[in-house]
């Protein structure tokens, strides 16, 4: 049994793969990074690529997603749509004696994360519980959470207000931070890329970074602060 779920709140689990677990009766249902999470990984995890095409760093998501994590020296955290670790796997290095949970419906990107965390440590590390879940029905407690934190996933969604009314419930009530990561237009060139991944079906309909803020006004507690670099905006929630 993994460590990063049971050792605070027992679940009734099961091991699909090994080190990858599912809560028992969630559906294997095919998702959509199935089939092309290896190339994004190899595209979007170059400097090149998000600086030409949305103004954005890789290192400017991992600072993010450290200040973050680090935002809390105890409790659980959950990662919800970790796809293969690639912005967050220096996060979980350490055992901080923290249980964290990291969160994918894709099972490809999963065995990614996996074999990712493998080369690192040799081994998926006792702390960490790689769990098959759809971020809006993840079956753990309310306020499970002191961090919580979705990178680059708010922008492939349709149900956002849903989406972040999730996180909203999983990160505890009080002493928490939440921080997620979207997309927006910029009223530069970068919103035809936007506009052109949304018709093929890989981004949701873009908003605005004022659009994004109302959403996370109107969905989320705690004192917001939004972070623009280029089209990416870095959203902070502080309790």
């Amino acid at each position: 049994m993994p460590n990063g779920i049971d050792a605070v709140s027992p679940l009734p689990l099961s091991e699909v793969e090994r080190s990858i677990f599912a809560l028992d009766g969630a559906a294997d249902e095919p998702a959509h990074y199935d089939r092309m999470g290896r190339l994004y990984d190899i595209a979007c995890g170059t400097r090149a690529y998000n600086r030409l095409v949305w103004g954005t760093t890789p290192e400017a998501s991992r600072a993010f997603a450290s200040r973050v994590f680090g935002s809390r020296g105890t409790g659980p955290h959950v990662e919800v749509g970790c796809g293969g670790l690639l912005f967050t796997s220096h996060l979980y290095d350490d055992d901080c004696g923290r249980e964290c949970v990291l969160v994918d419906p894709s099972i490809a990107m999963l065995r990614m994360a996996r074999a990712r965390l493998e080369r690192r440590h040799g081994k998926v590390p006792g702390h960490l519980t790689l769990l098959r879940g759809n971020g809006l029905q993840l079956g753990l407690p309310a306020g499970f959470a002191t961090t919580v934190l979705s990178m680059h996933v708010l922008h492939v969604l349709d149900a956002r207000v849903a989406f972040l009314r999730a996180l909203d419930g999983l990160a505890a009530a009080r002493e928490s931070t939440i921080g997620f990561s979207s997309l927006v237009y910029t009223g530069t060139f970068r919103d035809r890329f936007l506009s052109m991944l949304h018709r093929a079906g890989e981004l949701s309909s873009p908003i605005t970074a004022d659009e994004l803020g109302e959403l996370s006004h109107d969905a989320l507690t705690g004192q917001t602060t939004i972070d623009k670099r280029g089209a990416m905006c870095f959203v902070e929630i502080h309790r």
